[in-house]
């Protein structure tokens, strides 16, 4: 090596972490793990010797990696020397030769295990390797490094009586960049669970820290970042491959218990399944559900089947496949205690892949039962019921409900019911038993204890007490709930557990008490009495009216209280006066010898005297109206003066005073009780009226005006011919002879009616003969008048007189008459007589002179006159009417005739111009044969007048419309289907539908295309595989693009001969279609060169020159370096080598020569070749 080569140390300064960072663990073993080493990738520095070519590269490689836990488990394990003895090492990082090499596997048997993974390694590379070349520096010894290695002969040591006299020297140059990495750790917190369970994982290049580099060279580097080791672990759970080698999940519980696994590195176990087998276990204490679970995202990553076993049975109690998609799901009840068994099983040896498993408690799926039940009423009721549910879907059916005493007796069974609902009833206090048993066998056993609700026992107090007649005893009852008592006609009340009790003689009680559960208990009590005095009164009743007294007599007690004692003579007396003024209810205590008492009510009824009033609409009226008199306030009724009345009496009376009246009412009660009430009635006499006219007879359609006078409003009848119906002033106009009567009404509202008679002589009734006339223009006609004695004409124009009963009319236009005439009593009725002056009528048609096209109709209208007459009629749909529709096939000419209201007639012609209708015939074939994306001509002869407007359809769908001053005309179709012309226009408008039609059927155009592999490729690899992607094709033709066709492989193989871009093409068809597509195929030159490793510059002819040799060279640059790395020779030319010249033209010295080659290839790669070659 070269001493005086300069390195420069890089200063790192490493953090400390955290000793607790990597001390983590999971609780989830035991697990199996392995570590193991791919590549090493060299990165150094630009000034080492391996790195400048300098020295006998290529370098030897000495590697040695251990690895350990976070938790310090195991020791280092590993440290095996691992070499390449063709280690390139460059700046930006080569990689060694895969080593592939386990350095270290960990079994940790419990169930903490370590999080993270420690790795330390000593590393170096050897410039002078082991390389056993004789002469040359064979003093290395493998896997142990040397600072300094000797390049040339080593001279031992020389002892003499076993003293050291001559220490060992080397005979030559001793050199040497050996740079070491010796790191303890090199790299902390390795997390081996980034990779799934069962699977080698990728760690990449490890970039550690803290190499210790002991090489005694002068600026020896930090070789920190110099070595990278590619490394993979390997981890997998060491349970789970049988039921006694299970992984245990624990005691399940409404937690999710989860667990991430594979299947690739287990065997199938279980003999019911397919694929490989994951065995867990999980223990059960008591009677539960359980839901296991591979279904979510996170599932199984296979199509998986799951089974579930209890005690290592080999029958599954569940299993399920595809439960949610390919995976799967149990949700079943766990009836038994104990350990329970779960396989995850794939359905066939190659589906593989990681899953999660979750397993829950799932209380749902509990096979257990509800219980409701009720207790017996009383004691001895015998009407206690229990009712059981099966609760979710725990229990799997059918199921077999046997019911038990407390003897073990059977009392109920159903057996094989799908039915989770069960009951008995009819039954009294005790101890029962359900034992149910599900399809499984799965025992579920409930004990149900059925009481007595209550039990009553009743006291009351006081026992049986005796009482006087008419008064009370409280009774007390205790013991129960609620009470009713019997008979209830003398208590207070029935229910309670206090009542008052009042016989009227000795009576019995009953009284039942009930529970809170409805029980009873009855106890009779009884209650003497004594009966008081009979104490009787005279008068029985007493009604009094109010002012009047009365006295009452007492007998049959021996002394009386009067209660209250006001309005009487005494208040302890039997004969007693009473004088109250209202109302009073007295009670009198009548006492005997033995102390009882008897009470009576007397009631004294005072009667106050009725209040009476009279009452009317009103208490003034008018002559000769009557009024409606209405007493009230008593039961019967006498009315004064009795001489105004037809009967007296009552409590409604009519009466019509004519004069002011007073009416006086007497009105008594029931009682006979009286009082009386007066009213005033006030009399206004009648308004006297006057009608004054102007006269009495009238002419019909005149007028008269009547007036009247003595009152203050007037209403008139009948309102017929009259100007208004209300008011002294009216207008009368009746057509017949009319009496009018008037209601006049004065101040006080009193009204007389008046009538007055108007006479009507009727209007002369005019006749007119004729009573119109019509005639046309210069004509003229007699008009006789009748009914009249003279007659007025207006206006006169067109008449010879103006007067008379016969007038001769000769007007130019129309005129309308009136006729005024005069009877004998000067009355007049005029009428009018209509003379319609007729001018010859103004025909038209519309439209006029028109254009049809052949076969068309069209509406001719007239107008100008009433009736109209059409001819020809013989291409009209009728002769005659105002609109008729034309259909000639030539032109034609029609004449209509046309006549007005009064006959007068015109005539007028109009010509329909008829046009031939074009003609659009396609050209009929066989049918015409195209391929898709190609166009078929189709070609149309047409006659009429350009342009043409013409629309084709295919199989009767519109396609398109063109427009045309070409015959033929030329469509291009692109689609299969019949072709034809629906319509056809030019330039007249007429239309028509084209004839004949024509066939075309699109063949499906082949798609050509394809793909190659490889690409690009070289020319140590020129055979290409090309992949026929085409579509429709029925055959093919290659052509590879150097010469050769091949007709007969789909996708066939081809092999270049030499380099170059070649254009492939592809032609494929399928009948008369077919379709090319062209793609780029390259062959890369392929970079070689031939470097020798000696040669001898002697002249001889032969090995004069170091020249290597290369092909497919665009860019060479050769170094040549003596070995204190001195550049003696350089060449850019790859033909020109080095013929052992020095810049002084002297042979240089034999030995060995370091060379640097640096090469850009045809393809754009720099290659950079460096080596040694001997001058001999």
């Amino acid at each position: 090596m070269i001493a005086s080569d300069k390195f420069f140390l890089n200063l790192f300064i490493f953090i400390i972490l955290n000793n607790n960072i990597f001390s983590q663990s999971y609780n989830d073993g035991p697990i199996t793990l392995e570590m193991k080493l791919r590549e090493v990738q060299g990165n150094f520095a630009s000034t080492d010797e391996a790195v400048l070519g300098v020295g006998f590269a290529p370098d030897e490689l000495t590697f040695k990696i251990w690895g350990k836990d976070n938790l310090n488990t195991f020791p280092w394990t590993g440290g095996n020397c691992l070499q390449d003895q063709n280690f390139y090492p460059t700046i930006g990082g080569a990689n060694s030769l895969d080593f592939n090499h386990t350095f270290a596997i960990f079994n940790f048997p419990n169930q903490i295990v370590p999080q993270y993974l420690d790795i330390k390694i000593d590393a170096w590379e050897d410039d002078l390797p082991s390389d056993q070349l004789v002469g040359f520096c064979n003093s290395g010894t493998a896997c142990s490094w040397n600072d300094v290695e000797c390049c040339g002969v080593w001279v031992p040591p020389v002892y003499l009586l076993g003293i050291l006299v001559t220490p060992g020297f080397c005979a030559g140059i001793s050199t040497g960049d050996d740079y070491r990495c010796d790191a303890t750790p090199f790299y902390q917190g390795l997390n081996y669970r980034n990779g799934s369970p069962c699977q080698w994982y990728s760690h990449g290049y490890i970039n550690g820290s803290g190499c210790n580099n002991p090489s005694s060279q002068s600026g020896a580097p930090n070789t920190d970042g110099y070595y990278k080791p590619h490394v993979e672990t390997f981890w997998r759970y060491s349970k789970g491959t049988s039921f006694a080698n299970s992984i245990d999940l624990g005691t399940i519980s409404t937690n999710t218990i989860s667990h991430f696994n594979s299947n690739e590195c287990y065997t199938n176990y279980y003999p019911f399944s397919s694929g490989n087998d994951v065995i867990y276990s999980f223990n059960v204490t008591s009677s539960s559900g359980v839901k296991i679970s591979l279904c979510g995202i996170n599932g199984a990553q296979f199509d998986s089947h799951l089974y579930l076993v209890q005690d290592t049975l080999l029958t599954s109690i569940e299993n399920n496949n595809d439960f949610c998609g390919n995976q799967s799901e149990i949700s079943t009840s766990l009836c038994n205690p104990g350990k329970y068994y779960i396989i995850v099983d794939a359905i066939s040896p190659q589906s593989k892949g990681t899953f999660t498993l979750t397993v829950t408690e799932d209380p749902s799926m509990n096979f257990s039962s509800t219980i409701v039940k009720e207790n017996v009423t009383c004691a001895n009721g015998g009407d206690g019921k229990i009712k059981a549910t099966l609760n979710g879907n725990g229990g799997v059916p059918p199921f077999t409900f046997n019911w038990f005493d407390n003897n073990m007796t059977s009392i109920s069974s159903t057996i094989a019911t799908f039915n989770n609902i069960d009951s008995i009833s009819s039954l009294d206090t005790g101890m029962y038993i359900l034992n149910v048993i599900d399809n499984r066998n799965c025992i579920l056993v409930d004990t149900i204890f059925l009481d007595s609700l209550e039990t009553l026992e009743l006291q009351v107090t006081p026992v049986d007490p005796i009482i006087c007649s008419g008064s009370s005893v409280n009774l007390t009852v205790s013991g129960a709930n609620t009470y009713s008592w019997i008979p209830s006609n003398t208590l207070n009340t029935n229910f309670g557990n206090i009542v008052q009790v009042t016989p009227q003689v000795s009576s019995t009680y009953s009284v039942i008490g009930t529970g809170i559960n409805g029980c009873e208990d009855t106890l009779q009590i009884n209650v003497g009495v004594i009966p008081g005095p009979n104490i009787n009164v005279f008068p029985p009743s007493i009604n009094i009216c109010q002012g009047d007294t009365i006295t009452c007599y007492l007998s049959g007690a021996e002394s009386y209280s009067w209660f209250p004692n006001n309005s009487i003579s005494t208040n302890n007396g039997d004969t007693v006066t009473i004088f109250t003024n209202s109302t009073t209810n007295y009670s009198v205590i009548g006492s005997d010898n033995s102390g009882c008492n008897s009470t009576i009510q007397i009631p004294v009824n005072v009667v106050v005297s009725p209040i009476v009033s009279i009452n009317t609409s009103n208490d003034t009226i008018c002559v000769g109206d009557q009024l409606l008199l209405n007493a009230s306030g008593a039961s019967s009724y006498i009315w004064n003066p009795s001489n105004t009345f037809i009967i007296n009496t009552g409590n409604s009376v009519s009466v019509s005073p004519i004069f002011n009246t007073l009416y006086t009412v007497v009105g008594s009660d029931t009682n006979n009780c009286s009082s009386t009430a007066s009213k005033f009635i006030y009399v206004n006499p009648l308004p006297v009226m006057n009608i004054n006219s102007s006269g009495d007879t009238i002419c019909e359609g005149s007028s008269i005006n009547l007036n009247v006078n003595g009152a203050s409003n007037y209403i008139w009848s009948p309102a017929l011919g009259l100007n208004t119906s209300i008011g002294a002033n009216v207008i009368a106009s009746p057509n017949l002879s009319t009496v009018y009567s008037v209601t006049g009404i004065d101040n006080n509202g009193c009204s007389d009616v008046l009538s007055t008679s108007i006479y009507v002589n009727p209007k002369p009734n005019i006749i007119l003969d004729p009573p119109f006339a019509n005639i046309c223009e210069g004509k003229s006609v007699n008009i006789l008048a009748f009914g009249a004695n003279t007659y007025s004409w207006n206006p006169t124009f067109g008449l010879n007189t103006s007067s008379g009963s016969i007038v001769t009319a000769n007007p130019s236009s129309s005129v309308n008459y009136s006729v005024i005439g005069t009877d004998i009593k000067g009355c007049t009725n005029t009428v009018n007589f209509q003379l319609n002056v007729g001018i010859t009528p103004n025909l038209s048609i519309n439209p006029s002179n028109p254009i049809i096209c052949k076969g068309e109709n069209i509406s001719l209208i007239a107008s100008g006159a009433n009736e109209y007459i059409w001819t020809p009629n013989l291409t009209l749909s009728s002769n005659v009417g105002t609109m008729v529709n034309a259909n000639p096939n030539l032109t034609t000419t029609y004449t209509l005739i046309g006549t007005d209201t009064i006959g007068c007639k015109d005539t007028i012609n109009t010509t329909v111009i008829v046009k031939e209708l074009p003609q659009a015939n396609i050209e009929e074939n066989y049918g015409t044969l195209i391929c898709n994306g190609d166009s078929a001509i189709i070609s149309i002869d047409v006659t009429g007048n350009p342009p043409w407007n013409i629309s084709y359809s295919n199989n009767g769908v519109f396609q398109d419309q063109i427009t045309s001053t070409n015959n033929p005309t030329i469509i291009f179709a692109t689609s299969s289907g019949i072709y034809t012309v629906p319509t056809i226009s030019d330039a007249t408008g007429c239309s028509n539908t084209g004839l004949g039609s024509l066939s075309i059927e699109v063949f499906n155009k082949p798609i050509a295309d394809f793909d190659f592999f490889p690409q690009p490729t070289n020319e140590l690899s020129p055979k290409v595989s090309f992949t026929n992607y085409s579509n429709f094709a029925e055959n093919w033709i290659w052509d590879f693009g150097d010469g050769y066709i091949n007709s007969f492989d789909f996708s066939p193989t081809h092999s270049y001969i030499q380099s170059g871009t070649y254009n492939v093409q592809l032609v494929v068809t399928n009948g008369i279609c077919s379709d090319t597509i062209q793609k780029n195929v390259i062959i890369d030159p392929v970079y070689s060169l031939y470097i020798p490793d000696a040669f001898s510059p002697n002249d001889d002819g032969l090995n004069d020159v170091f020249l290597p040799v290369g092909r497919s060279i665009v860019s060479y640059h050769l170094r040549i370096f003596n070995r204190w790395g001195e550049e003696i020779f350089i060449s850019d030319n790859i033909n020109y080598g080095w013929n052992g010249e020095l810049s002084n033209n002297s042979i240089a010295e034999p030995g060995y020569y370091n060379y640097i080659i640096k090469i850009v290839d045809e393809i754009g790669t720099s290659h950079k070749r460096s080596g040694i070659v001997l001058l001999n």
